[in-house]
């Protein structure tokens, strides 16, 4: 989702902070408040949130929700709370270090379940980003014009017309499409239906032209990308090893500790290109690879499934990679094409296999034509050359 701006709304932050100083604005005795923290920009204590209001209601309704959500990341629930945001006037949600906040408006939109549970798995996806350092990463571009031109201070605005801003908008790009696969995991991973992360973004979003695949605005991808980008990662998400770790995590929660590994997303932010699309060849390829041995392995069983990983990375995981990353870069609109016609409540066709079996028969395919047309390429050379001239 997109991040709100902190300054977005100091002017009525302000004057709720002046309000609630001189004592003008005090909750009636009688109201309930909500189990939700609502917060403010500039104001350093809870807001009065009425307990019976269809915002709290809804925001109560979704803290479940968030707690399975954080559980699956492997975050602490001290480390990340779950707030609602007393400014925000835009239907949004956003990350800011150990917190996700929800907009009011966001609360009284017309939102379908899966398009909320969709946010807030992205959110918390940002969380486990900030965790693997990519939001410093991602910060890195604009620290370094500040620490050339003013010695580390952040002085105004004058970076926005740089290089390094560029450079950080195509990280933050990247970073967003990555925080999308993350939820979309992590969606998985608390026991969610598989497709529960494409239908909150086909529902909230839309199922948009293949002519808007490569728009985007400076800091996310278009949101016909993500849909296509969901589509692909779906099948590599919602795996045997994702219900394992649903049912951990559901034994957590319920007061025992978890037995799953600590999570570790399945994709990586160089999975993306600078437009914040997916290349899909590495979650592709992980399938063909040898898994690493367990730490209790012998000295000859590491060796050995060492050498065979080795070996089969060099001449198979790699080169499939490669494959399929410059098959999908090549045929990027007609697969968005395919995905697109798919997304929706009508899913007039059949969704795109993207396992690793629906990319072999995809390279099959498209050597095949290849083939095809340079025999037919070459057919035509030699017949000129056996007229006469």
């Amino acid at each position: 989702m997109r991040l709100l701006s902190g300054g977005m709304h100091a002017g009525n932050s302000c004057f709720v902070a002046l309000v609630l100083a001189v004592g003008l604005w005090t909750p009636s005795a009688s109201a309930a408040e909500c189990p939700i923290r609502m917060r403010a920009d500039l104001q350093p204590r809870d807001l009065p949130f009425d307990a019976g209001s269809s915002e709290c209601l809804l925001a109560v309704s979704l803290e479940p929700d968030f707690s399975k959500l954080r559980a699956a990341a492997g975050i602490e629930a001290g480390s990340l709370d779950f707030q609602v945001d007393y400014d925000g006037g835009e239907v949004n949600a956003y990350y800011t270090q150990g917190f996700i906040r929800v907009t009011r408006a966001y609360l009284r939109a017309d939102l379908k379940r899966e398009a909320r549970l969709a946010t807030l798995a992205h959110e918390i996806g940002h969380a486990v980003q900030e965790r693997d350092g990519l939001l410093s990463w991602m910060n890195e571009p604009i620290n370094l014009y500040f620490k050339k031109r003013h010695g580390g201070l952040y002085k105004d605005r004058s970076y926005e017309s740089s290089e390094e801003y560029k450079e950080y908008q195509l990280r933050s790009r990247k970073r967003e499409a990555h925080a999308d696969a993350i939820g979309q995991e992590l969606l998985a991973r608390a026991g969610y239906a598989p497709d529960t992360f494409t239908l909150g973004r086909s529902s909230r979003f839309g199922c948009q032209s293949v002519d808007e695949i490569d728009e985007h605005d400076p800091t996310h991808p278009a949101d016909a990308q993500r849909y296509v980008n969901a589509a692909m990662t779906a099948s590599a998400v919602s795996s045997a090893k994702a219900a394992s770790a649903a049912q951990s995590i559901a034994g957590y929660l319920g007061g025992t500790r978890p037995s799953a590994d600590a999570f570790t997303p399945g994709t990586s932010i160089r999975d993306y290109d600078d437009l914040g699309r997916l290349k899909p060849g590495r979650l592709a390829a992980s399938k063909l690879s040898v898994p690493p041995p367990p730490p209790d392995a012998g000295v000859v069983r590491r060796t050995v499934q060492q050498a065979a990983a080795s070996v089969v990375a060099r001449w198979i995981s790699e080169p499939f990679q490669a494959a399929v990353d410059g098959l999908a870069a090549s045929e990027r609109r007609s697969i968005a094409r395919k995905v697109l016609a798919s997304c929706g409540p009508l899913r007039s066709t059949e969704p795109v296999d993207f396992s690793v079996f629906g990319w072999i028969k995809r390279l099959s395919e498209d050597a095949a034509l290849r083939a095809v047309g340079a025999r037919k390429t070459q057919d035509i050379k030699s017949a000129s050359l056996a007229i006469p001239g």
